[in-house]
């Protein structure tokens, strides 16, 4: 069974690990996902350039995960897409 969230289709039943990340940007420009606790603890010393929702499905083959991220330019569409994802996985088990 799925849930639409942002358009897309993701299946609550299957997820492995479900987390949020930060994406900062390093020295050399390259970007890479922080854990938002850390990102948060450290905000004056970084350069945040946006969120990520990430789905995890576990492995599909070998040193491969299945996964489906959402990005987020600004720190209040990600706050409304968290909220927004917080009532829907509340409905979705609810109803089962």
């Amino acid at each position: 069974m799925s849930v639409t969230f942002l358009g897309e289709e993701v299946y609550p039943e299957k997820i492995v690990r479900l987390y949020h990340a930060a994406i900062m940007t390093l020295p050399d420009g390259e970007d890479v996902q922080v854990s938002f606790e850390w990102a948060e603890s450290k905000f004056d010393q970084i350069n945040i350039t946006g969120f990520v929702i990430t789905f995890d499905y576990g492995e599909s083959k070998p040193n491969q995960r299945d996964k489906k991220e959402f990005f987020f330019s600004s720190f209040k569409e990600f706050e409304d897409a968290m909220k927004e994802l917080s009532h829907l996985l509340a409905a979705f088990h609810a109803s089962k």
